[in-house]
């Protein structure tokens, strides 16, 4: 509870790595300018159960997915009035990834000019999309309430799903 995160340094996944039957719950948090691989702030993984409240997640960077985080665990991640702004990915999901078959609700959050970049490789440019929230096809994410704004990926803009499910409560 109410803790600042500035310009850390991941070493891989995460500033905050969330793993196999943890929980974490985060209320009045500010992340910014903090960089990692995956989940510029967070990498929730494994079973681990992760809760975010009235917090601010703005200028966080992951180099692969998920700007602000990668949510690819089991468990339910639940996220209430949070705002995601001028985070970027450079593959998917500019503040989320959602790769996790655990539920993922997003309640009344702010989604403001994040972005996901494409990567150049040998076969040339990769975008998955997902300016704001990247969804795969193992995914289920619900969104209630809140607003999407200036998010862009490649062509693609707030929200990309690869058949998966999403629920605009």
């Amino acid at each position: 509870t109410d803790v600042t995160l500035t310009n850390n340094q991941g070493n891989g996944s995460g500033v905050v790595y969330v793993t196999s039957n943890c929980k974490l719950t985060m209320t009045n948090v500010t992340a910014s300018g903090n960089k990692a691989y995956n989940g510029g702030v967070l990498y929730i993984s494994g079973s681990a159960a992760v809760t975010v409240k009235d917090s601010n997640f703005t200028g966080n960077t992951a180099n692969a997915y998920g700007g602000a985080i990668d949510h690819r665990s089991s468990g339910a991640v639940t996220v209430t009035n949070t705002i995601f702004s001028g985070n970027t990915a450079a593959i998917q999901g500019g503040a989320i990834n959602a790769k996790g078959t655990g539920k993922l609700t997003l309640e009344n959050c702010t989604f403001d000019q994040n972005r996901a970049l494409a990567t150049k490789t040998e076969a040339g440019l990769i975008c998955r999309g997902g300016g704001a929230i990247y969804v795969s096809s193992a995914a289920n994410v619900t969104v209630t309430g809140g607003s999407f704004s200036k998010n862009n990926a490649a062509g693609t803009q707030d929200v990309t799903t690869a058949g998966s499910e999403m629920t605009d409560a």
